[in-house]
Order: C-alpha cells, then sequence, then structure tokens
C-alpha cells in the first residue's frame, strides 16, 4: 500500500532535522519530507521575506497534497499553501503556529513591542548568545541540558545563513494572516503547548475560530516544542487527532 507524503517544515532559527524526536516513528505510518528553509544550510542566496515569497519556495521543493506538519513560523507558509480552490497541501498540522507575531492595539495575543528588534541587535552583535536564549525559549519549562544541547547543536550544525535569520525577522515582522485564515480550504488541527513561551496559546484558539474547519489540541505542560519536550504525548496527539 503506498504510502500518504508528510512533509515536515521547521522554523525559525531551527534546522531541519528538529522533529528527530518523532521522526522515526512518523516514518512507519508516511513517507516523510524534510523540508528546508531557504538559507538553512541549503546554499541558496536569494531569500525571500514575505509569506508567499517563501511559499512558493516551499511549493516547489514538496508534493503536493500531501499531509504537513508546519511548526512555528513554518505555519506561515502552510496556511498559505493550504488556501483556495487547488490548495498544495491536503491536510494541515500546525504546532504552535505564528499567526501574528507582535502585539498591537487590535492583537493582544502577540510578543511584546520591541523583542524583534532586539533580537535583531543580537543578531549583529552576539548571535551565539541569541541562539542560546532562543533555544532556552523554545524549549521552556523543560530544563533537561541535554535536550538544550542537542537542539543547539543540531542549529550549529544546519550552518543556517545570518541572511536567512534576518529575513525570517522580517518575516516575523510583516507577516499577518489573521484575514487570510478564512481562506484555507483544508482540515487543520492546530498543537499548542499552554506554556509557550514564544507563541501564546490565544493566538490558537483565535486561529482555531477564525479557520473553517479547525480543531485546537492543548498540552497544557508543554512549551513551544512539545515534539521535543514531549515526544510521546505529542505523537499519541497527532495521531489520535491530528488531520491525516
Amino acid at each position: 500500500m503506498a504510502q500518504t507524503d508528510l512533509v515536515l517544515i521547521h522554523g525559525w532559527a531551527s534546522h531541519p532535522g528538529v522533529f528527530a524526536p518523532v521522526e522515526a516513528a512518523l516514518a512507519t505510518r508516511y513517507r516523510v519530507h524534510r523540508a528546508v528553509m531557504p538559507g538553512y544550510g541549503d546554499g541558496v542566496r536569494d531569500i525571500p521575506g514575505d509569506v508567499d515569497g517563501l511559499a512558493e519556495r516551499l511549493r516547489r521543493q514538496t508534493p503536493a497534497g500531501a499531509v504537513w506538519l508546519a511548526w512555528s513560523t513554518g505555519a506561515l507558509p502552510g496556511l498559505a499553501l493550504a488556501a483556495g480552490a487547488a490548495p498544495h497541501v491536503g491536510r494541515l498540522n500546525l504546532v504552535a503556529p505564528v499567526i501574528r507575531f507582535e502585539r498591537d492595539a487590535g492583537w493582544p495575543h502577540g510578543a511584546k513591542p520591541g523583542v524583534l528588534d532586539a533580537f535583531r541587535a543580537a543578531l549583529e552583535q552576539r548571535p551565539e548568545s541569541l541562539l542560546r536564549r532562543f533555544t532556552r525559549m523554545v524549549l521552556f519549562p523543560d530544563a533537561d541540558p541535554g535536550r538544550a544541547r542537542s537542539l543547539l547543536d543540531g542549529v550549529r550544525a544546519a550552518r543556517i545563513d545570518t541572511r536567512a535569520l534576518t529575513a525570517g525577522l522580517d518575516l516575523l515582522a510583516g507577516a499577518d494572516l489573521r484575514t487570510r485564515l478564512a481562506d484555507v480550504s483544508v482540515p487543520t488541527t492546530i498543537f499548542h503547548g499552554g506554556r509557550d513561551a514564544v507563541v501564546s496559546c490565544a493566538s490558537s484558539e483565535f486561529a482555531v475560530e477564525a479557520l473553517p474547519d479547525a480543531r485546537l489540541r492543548r498540552i497544557d505542560d508543554a512549551g513551544h516544542a512539545p515534539f521535543i519536550t514531549h515526544s510521546n504525548l505529542f505523537l499519541d496527539e497527532f495521531l489520535d487527532h491530528g488531520r491525516h
């Protein structure tokens, strides 16, 4: 029997192998494809800083009609490719998705204003320090030093182009998919950690209400990367409640 294609999409300052804690188990059920964001070790120099440009790059490297599992910033192109009468994505699963990153008068669910500016300054002056800090944020509240070291080693090994990190910050500053959620035309499940220190779970609660066919699975004790810190629980949630 032919296996269903499953596309894994990593997030900002991460790497294509970030789903390793669950990937082997998923590979027994799916034909797994690791999508690569432009500049994340692929040698690409022309790096888009907008949602649609990034979505087009990922469309070219992924099979049509596949199930997607997209994390954090990776949700932005995932949502874009799941919209319209002829979506590229067949089924959509999002983990801690970014809808709009920074808080403003009409969006109380975002990060405090100035966070991205602080990240830009740190990227220019202390990039290694920024990556360590962001790794801690991603894994919070988990404090396992082995997990933090493994995640950071994977990011270093990916040899991410600094321009890709900068373009990602530009993407996070400008992207706002709130008004585009209603256009998503495929079934969607969102998984979100209740203690996420990067993206508020309230953002996903908003998204589930705005999406035409969506459900939210909250993993109460997890943070931004439940597939790393709570891999067995996440895998059970995905297999039981994900869109396949």
